[in-house]
């Protein structure tokens, strides 16, 4: 991103979140194959800073709810696109974010 940004390039910036999904779930299978994750253990177990604001939400959003986005979060790309804070400050600061609509199987987000 920090390529994108000096130099302006908006279409690398947009093809590199596409990628970053990608890269972000492949990298997560290998470690799920080597038995050093679960697709369904807690978030928190492997960051610990990670929160959403509704309590029940909070207790039970595993990895594989956020790699098929049925945390009920709405959109946030404010958080993450050009932001002068880290990534951890970002993941820090989803957890204020208001859910659109209950966890489940329903699609509310497209990050």
């Amino acid at each position: 991103m920090s390529w994108a940004k000096a130099s302006g390039d908006a279409g690398f910036a947009v093809l590199h979140r596409i990628s970053d999904k990608a890269f972000t779930a492949t990298s997560i299978a290998m470690l799920v194959d080597e038995g050093k994750m679960a697709w369904d253990d807690p978030v928190r177990k492997h960051l610990d800073y990670f929160h959403l604001a509704d309590p029940l939400a909070d207790a039970n959003v595993t990895l594989r709810d956020l790699l098929t986005h049925r945390t009920g979060l709405g959109t946030h790309n404010f958080l993450w696109m050009a932001a002068p804070w880290s990534l951890e400050e970002s993941i820090r600061r989803i957890g204020k974010v208001r859910r659109a609509s209950p966890s489940g199987p329903r699609i509310t987000t497209r990050t």
